[in-house]
């Protein structure tokens, strides 16, 4: 089980200038280890939101690995910034996330088109924000 990051504001790090997203990367880890007293090493970007600019930030606020909203499984050689993932929602049973990873194709494809819808939610969510100043 592990602690990770998911940033202080809960903005997509994408909206943000290079300045504001490290520091939001920065402050959420430091947040996280000094009130816990563990060690942060991972990050989830919010939204899923990430381009390789923002990877190389992650890696320079000290993480060593973090999570799109890409689904899929990690790939032999994964670049560890940007890891795809399958997500988990509060709807899920346990035999839906099976069927993610190791279900057979099919069901896998209707698993990957669940996510899609899901996530389409995820970004108006993020358009709000946006609009909220938030």
């Amino acid at each position: 089980w592990e602690i990770g990051s998911h940033g202080v504001s809960h903005r997509a790090l994408t909206d943000m200038n290079e300045d504001e997203a490290f520091r939001d990367l920065s402050e959420s880890r430091d947040e996280i280890e000094q009130r816990i007293g563990v060690t942060v090493t991972s990050f989830s970007y919010p939204f899923g939101a990430v381009t390789p600019r923002l990877a190389r930030l992650a890696q320079e606020a000290g993480y060593r690995r973090a999570v799109t909203m890409k689904p899929g499984n990690i790939p032999n050689l994964p670049h560890r910034l940007r890891l795809p993932r399958w997500p988990v929602y509060r709807f899920d049973r346990a035999d839906n996330v099976l069927a993610r990873i190791a279900g057979p194709e099919w069901i896998r494809g209707l698993e990957s088109a669940k996510v899609h819808v899901t996530q389409s939610f995820a970004r108006g969510t993020r358009v709000r924000m946006m609009g909220n100043d938030c």
